[in-house]
């Protein structure tokens, strides 16, 4: 069982945010004591606990767009991913409140809830180092066998500046 106050872990999950009217819990523990959600600004945030850790992205993202996000938690320090990418770090002190529910899309105890879609949210019992983020996170992407990343255009790239880049994306990496 993990338990936040003494483990390191990571969350993360694909987003695609239609509106961002409110600000947004994505994933989220021990009743919003913990996890990820985007500012009404669009950046995303992860949040850790009695410390009152609140690591905003440099990044503010796009509505109607596909992002990989993770924040891994590593008992004194959190990082923030976007796409595979390290976006923004901080320190963590202090421990979360106590709480037992894991949610998903919103944060069950207020109106928290995401104008969007969520998918392959996964909880990992570890942080995971930079170069396991762009792997998690590359596979989402398809299948291109002895390539690690794709051109804007889609076709096979073998250069490793492109192997964060986001699978369909026409933004140059």
């Amino acid at each position: 069982q993990l338990d936040p106050t003494t483990d390191s872990f990571t969350l993360s999950a694909w987003v695609n945010i239609d509106a961002a009217s409110v600000a947004t819990a994505l994933v989220s523990g021990k009743n919003g004591a913990y996890g990820i959600s985007i500012g009404t600004d669009l950046k995303p945030h992860m949040y850790f606990g009695a410390s009152s850790v609140d690591v905003v992205a440099n990044t503010a993202l796009n509505v109607n767009t596909w992002y990989h996000l993770t924040a891994a938690f590593n008992v004194s320090e959190a990082n923030l991913y976007i796409n595979g990418k390290l976006d923004k770090s901080g320190t963590i002190s202090g421990a979360p409140s106590q709480g037992s529910n894991f949610t998903i899309g919103g944060i069950g105890v207020s109106n928290y809830y995401i104008d969007g879609t969520i998918d392959e949210v996964k909880l990992y019992n570890y942080a995971l180092t930079e170069d396991e983020v762009k792997i998690d996170n590359n596979q989402g992407s398809a299948l291109i066998l002895g390539s690690p990343g794709q051109n804007s255009d889609g076709t096979a790239s073998s250069s490793a500046k492109a192997y964060g880049c986001v699978p369909g994306s026409s933004a140059s990496c």
